[in-house]
C-alpha cells in the first residue's frame, strides 16, 4: 500500500516537513513605497505579506516588521497616556494671605479635553480659632463669564493645617477656577494650597 503524502508535499519533498518548517518561520511585514520580491514572493508597495524570517535581514528598509510596528504603537499611547496625567500648583503654601472679608481667585483650569479633575486644598488659620471657610469652584464656557458649581466647606481648627480632597465634574465646561471666601467674621488664612490634578478621561472597560 503506497504512503499517502502529507499536506504541501511535493514530489521532491514528500512529507511536506520542509514546507511546515518554512511557514513556521514565516514574519509578516510591511513593504515600503516599492515592491518586494523574495523567494518567489510578491508584496505590493505598503502592502502587508509574509516572507521568510531568514530573509528579514537581506531585505533590510525595505520592509516593516508588522509585530515591532505594532508594538511600538502600543508604547507610544502608553506614554502619551503617561504624559496626560499632572498635578499642577494653582498655590504652593508659604505665606500667601487671604484677609478676613475678602476673596482670592485661584485659575483658570483648562479642562477642554477633561470632564473632571481632581482638587486638593489646604490652609492654615492666621490665629487660634476655630471657624469654617467657605471654597468656590466655577466653570465656564468661554474662560469668561463664570457660573458656580460646587461649594466646599473647610473647618479651621487653630493654626493647624486643614485639608480637603475632593473630585469636580464640569461636564461639557472647558474652564474652571477656585475662589476662597472669607467672610467678616472668619479669621484671615495663609500657606493655602490650591493643587488639582488631570488625566485621561476613559469610557468603558
Amino acid at each position: 500500500m503506497a504512503k499517502e503524502n502529507q499536506p504541501g508535499a511535493t514530489p521532491e519533498n514528500p512529507t511536506g516537513a520542509e514546507d511546515r518548517v518554512l511557514k513556521s518561520g514565516m514574519v509578516k511585514v510591511r513593504a515600503g513605497n516599492q515592491a518586494v520580491n523574495v523567494d518567489g514572493i510578491h508584496i505590493a508597495a505598503k502592502a502587508e505579506g509574509e516572507v521568510p524570517a531568514k530573509r528579514l535581514a537581506s531585505l533590510g528598509s525595505l520592509v516593516t516588521k508588522v509585530g515591532c510596528l505594532l508594538l511600538g504603537l502600543v508604547l507610544l499611547a502608553g506614554s502619551v497616556q503617561a504624559q496626560q496625567y499632572s498635578t499642577p500648583a494653582l498655590a504652593s503654601g508659604g505665606t500667601n494671605n487671604v484677609a478676613a472679608a475678602s476673596t482670592n481667585i485661584y485659575g483658570s483650569i483648562t479642562l477642554t479635553k477633561n470632564d473632571e479633575f481632581g482638587l486638593f486644598l489646604s490652609s492654615v488659620a492666621i490665629s487660634a480659632s476655630t471657624s469654617n471657610t467657605v471654597w468656590y469652584v466655577d466653570a465656564s464656557l468661554d474662560n469668561t463669564n463664570w457660573t458656580t458649581i460646587n461649594a466646599i466647606t473647610k473647618t479651621q481648627t487653630g493654626t493647624t493645617a486643614a485639608t480637603v480632597g475632593t473630585n469636580i465634574y464640569v461636564g461639557a465646561a472647558g474652564y474652571a477656577r477656585v475662589r476662597c471666601a472669607i467672610p467678616d467674621n472668619l479669621v484671615a488664612l495663609t500657606n493655602i494650597t490650591v493643587r488639582y490634578s488631570l488625566k485621561p478621561t476613559r469610557h468603558g472597560g
